[in-house]
């Protein structure tokens, strides 16, 4: 039996938009990597928003990395509930 906070993410509710004003540059699931040019599983969505941009956590929890990273660029990483990040 799932709880309220579970049933919440199930059903896709769980998460907030982190931007008003953004294009999604990558969505989730199989996609063409931009680095090995295979297609490969993408865990996540990447949002693009123009400089200056305020951007919001979509849930409360904590940042466990704010910075540039590699390949991705301005990086924020937020640990949410259910381990979420």
């Amino acid at each position: 039996v799932m709880g309220k906070t579970e049933k919440s993410f199930f059903y896709g509710f769980g998460f907030s938009v982190p931007l008003e004003d953004f294009a999604m540059s990558s969505s989730f699931g199989k996609r063409l990597d931009p680095f090995t040019k295979k297609v490969t599983f993408h865990g996540g969505i990447d949002l693009a928003a123009a400089i200056g941009t305020p951007v919001y956590a979509s849930q409360d929890g904590t940042i466990q990395f704010a910075n540039i990273q590699g390949g991705y660029g301005n990086l924020i990483v937020v640990k949410h509930i259910m381990g979420y990040e």
